[in-house]
């Protein structure tokens, strides 16, 4: 019988959306648990470096290739709603992992590198608490002890709101999108702190970490300029559901300065040779599209697939000691970036 309603429900619904317009808003059930599993594939290849000392410029003769998977999953309950809108819900990190492969070859043969992270948040719960003065989520870890850096950072929303509508739309209708909500599709949960400590590669760690070829939550923190729209293609019946269908496209580039986060994360070989990290600049653009869909019953994201050419430009400043020459090394990649998501509520 319960089928057999909800069915009816969504035929209305769409029969009344093919009529007029359609609102895509959050709005999960309190009690619902939201397990959502995401994957990232970055493939990078290099197109350009130079160094550069004083006025002399080397071109450099290897190649690097990177290909890295990120993958995450979590389960949110939803413990309380107000106004139609979750009040309070729990996030549980089952897993969160950045595995990178590197190719560098030269004169000298191929190298081949690898270097596996796993966050500090799998196996952690933390609670997410709206603050009405505030207009934000507070959040705190709520069973075994974490490291509050971590909550900083961490991304609330795993719905791409950022993508919705202000309002009302009809088939066919396109709406512009914050170029920042990108960060939440390709760098979903945000910070997610992973640790490479065991692994053999740490310099490959660290161009991970610092946003080449893997982790971009760092290269959405700064100014992010672009064109990002989306449209809504149609509204389908999934399994009884009413499923709205959104396109999106984006044409974007970022710039950040990255060079406290590289301090952080020198060699101890650097540190002993007295070399010193002037600067570090990483900038980023991205051109493609994709979709997402929206489950209009549920009042959440059912799943997306976002592909994007992907272009990484690093420049790398650094110093010998307090009077030695600056030397600037310039890293130019490209290639492509696929981020996929699934969202399936479970049992309450």
């Amino acid at each position: 019988m319960r089928a057999f309603v909800a069915k009816a429900w969504a035929v209305a619904l769409l029969a009344t959306i093919g009529l007029g317009q359609t609102e895509l808003r959050f709005a999960p059930e309190e009690g619902v648990v939201l397990r959502r599993n995401f994957e990232v594939k970055h493939f990078l290849a290099v197109t350009r470096s130079v160094t550069r000392v004083g006025e002399r410029e080397e071109v450099g003769q290897r190649t690097f290739d990177i290909r890295s998977e990120e993958k995450i999953q979590t389960s949110d309950r939803i413990l309380k709603v107000s106004d139609g809108r979750p009040v309070s819900f729990r996030r549980y990190f089952d897993r969160a992992s950045l595995d990178g492969f590197a190719e560098l070859s030269g004169a000298g043969g191929a190298v081949n590198l690898r270097a596996v992270g796993l966050s500090r948040l799998k196996g952690k719960s933390v609670m997410f608490s709206w603050v009405p003065d505030d207009a934000v989520f507070g959040r705190y870890f709520d069973a075994a002890d974490g490291v509050e850096e971590d909550l900083r950072d961490m991304r609330e929303d795993l719905d791409l709101r950022g993508f919705l509508p202000d309002a009302p739309v009809e088939i066919g209708d396109s709406w512009s999108v914050p170029p920042h909500a990108m960060g939440d599709a390709l760098s979903p949960c945000g910070m997610l702190s992973f640790d490479f400590s065991k692994s053999k590669n740490i310099s490959l760690a660290r161009t991970l970490r610092l946003g080449t070829g893997g982790h971009l939550f760092e290269l959405f923190k700064g100014e992010v300029e672009g064109d990002v729209s989306a449209s809504l293609s149609s509204v389908e019946d999934v399994d009884g559901a009413a499923v709205a269908v959104v396109t999106v496209k984006w044409d974007m580039d970022t710039t950040s300065d990255l060079t406290s986060l590289a301090r952080r994360n020198r060699a101890v070989d650097e540190m002993q040779f007295k070399k010193q990290l002037v600067g570090m600049v990483v900038g980023l653009a991205l051109e493609g599209e994709g979709t997402f869909r929206w489950n209009l019953d549920a009042g959440h994201l059912l799943d997306y697939e976002f592909s994007s050419k992907e272009d990484v430009r690093s420049s790398v400043t650094t110093q010998f000691g307090e009077e030695g020459e600056l030397r600037e090394e310039v890293l130019e990649m490209g290639g492509r970036v696929v981020a996929t998501g699934k969202v399936e509520p479970r049992a309450r």
